[in-house]
């Protein structure tokens, strides 16, 4: 279990000297919040259904790492939302990659061409 949540950073991830009960305390809060990314809750549980240095981790660690998984997963669905859709990654991703080519085969044909005189 080493992964995160995406509610508010647990009041426990405050210091070492908070017990495994204040740990599990600060990650029932994360789950009762309604806000909560769908990958904070797995890995919340997951940290509940661990040890004591399970529950640790996640709070102090894994916690962000799932809040960021949820917040790019939002991100997506924000854009997609906006009646871009699903293939927006690829064209996107496809633009940038034809420009980075085009870009090379410029660079190119004016060495040719500066090469020549």
């Amino acid at each position: 279990m080493r992964r995160m949540t995406d509610a508010q950073p647990a009041d426990a991830a405050k210091g070492p000297g908070l017990s495994a009960d204040d740990d599990r305390v600060a990650i029932a809060r994360m789950l009762a919040d309604k806000n909560t990314g769908r990958r904070v809750r797995e890995l919340a549980q997951k940290a509940l259904d661990g040890n004591p240095e399970d529950l640790r981790y996640f709070l102090e660690v894994g916690q962000f790492r799932a809040r960021f998984a949820d917040d790019q997963l939002r991100a997506l669905r924000t854009l997609a939302s906006t009646g871009a859709g699903d293939g927006t990654q690829w064209a996107v991703g496809g633009a940038a990659v034809a420009l980075g080519a085009g870009a090379g085969l410029v660079l190119v044909n004016r060495r040719r061409t500066t090469a020549g005189r």
